[in-house]
């Protein structure tokens, strides 16, 4: 199952990277435009036989004439993610992952961020910096941070979000989703804390 999860892995950054999501398991010589052969995959640590296992299992869907893609998007991003922080150094992250500025996201990696976040609480931070409402755009993410940390990760750094991300953040509509059991006691602190500024007060009651 190790070596699946790896090789699934590998194969995730491969497309995820290259931009090409649909992998070509049939004879070069028939292989269409926009897919990547599934030979070019190998490493020394992938062969080929354990990508053929690989793309028949459940985390691939066939579509028809040797091309093979994942099942759901979803599927790809976390697995990118898993890669990143299991086999590549996070000083490599930022170049692979955000803009030109250093200020935003990649627009085809925002999944894989969100996913990174939630197994690296140092890039957690990172994203909390640019794009902190990517981390409320999906309850599986939220789960995996935790929502008493994402919530008092988000009302703590209310006052230092630029006005685009503090509207960003409201107008997503989901802090809702960090209205729960676990995090009352968190919010009823911040309401009783009047040294709290007016913009983490307009989180708190989107949140409630």
């Amino acid at each position: 199952l190790t070596q699946i999860i790896d090789c699934a892995s590998w194969l995730a950054i491969c497309v995820h990277f290259s931009r090409t999501p649909i992998i070509w398991l049939n004879q070069v010589s028939r292989k269409p435009d926009s897919t990547i052969f599934y030979e070019d995959l190998v490493s020394d640590k992938i062969n080929l036989e354990l990508i053929k296992i690989t793309l028949n299992r459940g985390l691939f869907t066939q579509i028809g004439g040797g091309r093979f893609k994942f099942f759901h998007k979803n599927y790809e991003d976390y697995l990118v993610a898993f890669a990143l922080n299991k086999f590549i150094a996070p000083l490599q992250w930022p170049a692979m992952l955000f803009t030109r500025d250093n200020k935003g996201i990649l627009i085809f990696s925002k999944g894989v961020a969100s996913w990174l976040a939630t197994l690296n609480d140092n890039f957690l931070d990172e994203v909390l910096i640019r794009e902190p409402e990517l981390l409320l755009s999906s309850n599986d993410i939220i789960q995996n941070i935790g929502k008493a940390k994402l919530c008092n990760a988000i009302l703590s750094r209310a006052d230092n979000l630029s006005y685009r991300q503090r509207h960003l953040v409201a107008t997503s509509k989901n802090l809702f989703r960090l209205n729960s059991p676990d995090t009352l006691t968190l919010i009823s602190d911040y309401i009783q804390d009047k040294s709290k500024s007016n913009s983490t007060f307009a989180f708190v009651f989107e949140i409630v």
